[in-house]
């Protein structure tokens, strides 16, 4: 991913599934991920939504990510 010390927000401009998106959560990124395509982004966010009622997860994304479409 390429993440230096001291990065703290990125842009993910090809959110697609989240895969790097997660990635850069567990790394202690602030990632804004966006999606333009209205399935890609429902199925993210459907996703993301399911993720945040897990308590080990909903930990590695609190207050971290926004998800724009």
């Amino acid at each position: 991913m390429g993440v230096r010390s001291g990065v703290k927000t990125v842009i993910d401009l090809t959110a697609g599934f989240g895969k790097d998106t997660l990635m850069l959560l567990l790394l202690g990124c602030e990632v804004q991920a966006v999606e333009r395509s209205p399935i890609l982004f429902q199925l993210l966010k459907d996703g993301l939504d399911r993720a945040e009622q897990d308590p080990h997860w909903k930990l590695a994304m609190t207050d971290r990510l926004t998800l724009v479409q």
